[in-house]
């Protein structure tokens, strides 16, 4: 399969991403989520629906990514994605007050590692869109409000 495709590489983004949460998560830092949950005295959901939300969750996300991928170069795509799929989703659960604080410092670098590595995937093998090619008409890089 073609590195430029865009399902290809989407199918590759799903797998890095879903593979960097279950690492992260599950492995890496599990005994923060167990821990804490316990101290609050709270069972650690680990049913398999809530495996399988997790799995949508990373699609969604990487249709997200995917399209920010369109519309941004990659710094613009790594730190607004970081930044919607990491920040947003870590206030949200530091606000229901299930979030292990001393966690942070392992998930907020291996959080960004994953979305610099996303970015690689997504821009694997396209053109920098951001500078012309030598002798490229202006007009090329012009928007037609008209197609």
């Amino acid at each position: 399969m073609d590195m430029k495709s865009t399902p290809f590489r989407f199918f590759l983004l799903f797998l890095w991403i879903s593979f960097s949460l279950f690492l992260r998560n599950e492995i890496l830092l599990k005994s923060y989520w167990l821990g804490h949950y316990e101290s609050i005295g709270l069972v650690f959901p680990e049913a398999p629906l809530n495996q399988a939300v997790w799995v949508l969750w990373s699609l969604c996300f990487c249709g997200y990514l995917t399209v920010l991928a369109t519309r941004f170069e990659y710094w613009g795509t790594v730190v607004l994605g970081w930044m919607a799929g990491f920040v947003l989703v870590e206030i949200v659960v530091g606000n229901m007050g299930i979030l292990p604080m001393e966690m942070l410092w392992s998930a907020v670098p291996l959080s960004f590692g994953e979305m610099l590595l996303a970015g690689l995937i997504l821009f694997a093998g396209r053109p920098n869109r951001s500078k012309p090619a030598k002798g490229q008409a202006a007009k090329e890089n012009e928007v037609n409000p008209c197609p």
